[in-house]
C-alpha cells in the first residue's frame, strides 16, 4: 500500500502535486473551481453543461491521468545504456511480457494515448515484423507513462493502483546532458543500466562470427569499464555531484543478450526461467544467485575494473545484476529476429516493485523442492 509519507509527483515534469495545487479545466477549456462543501467542481462558465473536467500540473501544463492523486506508489525509472545495448527492445519486450501476464494478476495500462502509440509501433516492429525497434536518439527522451493495477490485493472493493514513469533516453553523449534528460534522472528512484556483453573481447572472440555481426553490437571495446565511467560521469552530470560522493538511487545494471552466453552460463540461474511471476512476489533467493553468477562470470572474463567502478560510483547495497534477453534467441540475419521467446525481461521491474514493497518476497518453487 501507499506510504502515508509518500509525495504525489507529476509523472511529466517531477514536480510534487495535491489536490490544492494541480489546475482544473472543463472539457470547454475553461478553468474549472471546487465550490459547495462537498468541493465539486464547477465550470467558471456558468452557462457550460460538458459536466467533464481534467487535472493539470500547475508545473508543466501537462494533462494529469485520471486518478493519478489516489494511486498507491510512483514507480520511476530511466533506461541507460550506450548505442547497441538494446534499450528499445528490451523496453519494448518487458512492456509486452508484463501486459501478456497481467491476466494472472497484473494490469498494465498506458496512461495517455501517446505512449500506446509509440508502444504499438514498437511492438508490431519487434513482434510483428521480427525486426530490432529503431534506436533512441542520442540526447532525446521518450518518457513513456503507464499504471500497474493489483487485481488481486483490493481492500474495501479498491484496487490498488501503481504510476510507472518510464525514462528511454539513450544517456551515451556525456558531453551534452538537456535539461530535460537531467530532470528525469534526478526524478528516478532507479537507475537501469544497460549494457551489452558483447563488448568484452573475450566474448566476442568465442562467438560465431555471423551472429556477433547480427546482434548489432556497438564498437568493440577492451575497456568496458571506461564505457561504464562515461555512463556514471553522465548520471553525475544530471545530478550535479562531486567525484567524491555516491550516487544515491537502487541501480539495476542489466546485461542484455544473455541467450548469446549459453555456453558461458550453461544450466545456471541465469538460463533458467524467471519463477518471480510463477511464485506471486519476488524470489530474492534467484535474484542474488543470479547477481553473483554475472559478479563471477565478469572477474572470470577479466573485468575486475568494471566491478570496481560501480562500487566506486553506487553504494553496494543498492545494486543488483541481472541477466536478460529481450529476444530470448539470436538473430537470424541482419536485423532479422527468428522465434522471440523475451528471457527474464521482467526481473528488473520486479525487483523494483519489490524494494517498493508492492509486492512480496517468496521463495521458489520448482520441482526438486529447489
Amino acid at each position: 500500500m501507499m506510504n502515508p509519507f509518500e509525495k504525489r509527483i507529476c509523472p511529466y515534469c517531477m514536480s510534487y502535486i495535491s489536490k490544492k495545487t494541480v489546475k482544473y479545466y472543463c472539457e470547454c477549456g475553461q478553468e474549472a473551481v471546487q465550490a459547495g462543501i462537498l468541493k465539486k467542481l464547477k465550470c467558471k462558465d456558468e452557462n457550460c453543461t460538458c459536466h467533464l473536467y481534467h487535472t493539470k500540473c500547475a508545473g508543466c501544463s501537462n494533462e494529469l491521468p485520471a486518478g493519478i492523486l489516489d494511486y498507491n506508489g510512483y514507480l520511476r525509472f530511466s533506461l541507460i545504456g550506450v548505442s547497441g545495448a538494446g534499450k528499445s527492445n528490451f523496453l519494448t519486450a518487458m512492456i509486452h511480457e508484463m501486459r501478456r501476464n497481467s491476466a494472472e494478476r497484473w494490469v498494465i495500462s498506458h496512461m495517455n494515448a501517446e505512449t500506446f502509440r509509440e508502444y504499438s509501433k514498437n511492438e508490431e516492429k519487434m513482434f510483428v515484423n521480427h525486426e530490432p525497434v529503431p534506436a533512441t536518439h542520442p540526447g532525446a527522451i521518450i518518457p513513456q507513462q503507464w499504471s500497474i493495477s493489483d487485481t488481486q490485493n483490493s481492500f474495501m472493493g479498491k484496487i490498488p493502483i501503481y504510476s510507472l514513469t518510464i525514462f528511454d533516453g539513450a544517456g551515451e553523449d556525456e558531453e551534452h546532458v538537456a535539461p530535460v534528460i537531467s530532470k528525469c534522472i534526478q526524478g528516478s528512484k532507479t537507475l537501469v543500466i544497460l549494457f551489452d556483453p558483447l563488448n568484452i573481447r573475450q566474448i566476442q572472440n568465442n562467438m560465431n562470427a555471423d551472429i556477433y555481426r547480427w546482434s548489432m553490437t556497438g564498437n568493440l571495446n577492451d575497456h568496458p569499464d571506461a564505457m561504464i565511467t562515461s555512463l556514471t560521469n553522465y548520471i553525475r552530470k544530471c545530478l550535479q555531484l562531486p567525484p567524491s560522493q555516491k550516487i544515491k538511487k537502487d541501480v539495476a545494471i542489466v546485461f542484455t543478450k544473455i541467450d548469446t552466453l549459453k555456453n558461458d552460463f550453461e544450466n545456471s540461474a541465469v538460463m533458467q526461467e524467471s519463477p518471480h511471476m510463477t511464485a506471486g512476489g519476488f524470489v530474492e533467493q534467484d535474484s542474488v544467485e543470479v547477481d553473483n553468477l554475472i559478479r563471477n562470470w565478469l572477474k572470470k572474463n577479466g573485468q575486475d575494473a568494471f566491478l570496481g567502478v560501480i562500487n566506486k560510483n553506487f553504494y553496494p547495497e543498492r545494486v543488483r545484476f541481472f541477466g536478460v534477453s529481450s529476444i530470448g534467441n539470436p538473430p537470424v540475419a541482419e536485423r532479422k529476429f527468428g522465434v522471440i521467446t523475451p528471457h527474464r525481461v521482467l526481473d528488473p521491474l520486479l525487483w523494483m516493485m519489490y524494494r517498493e514493497n508492492i509486492i512480496p518476497e517468496k521463495t521458489k518453487h520448482l520441482e526438486g523442492g529447489k
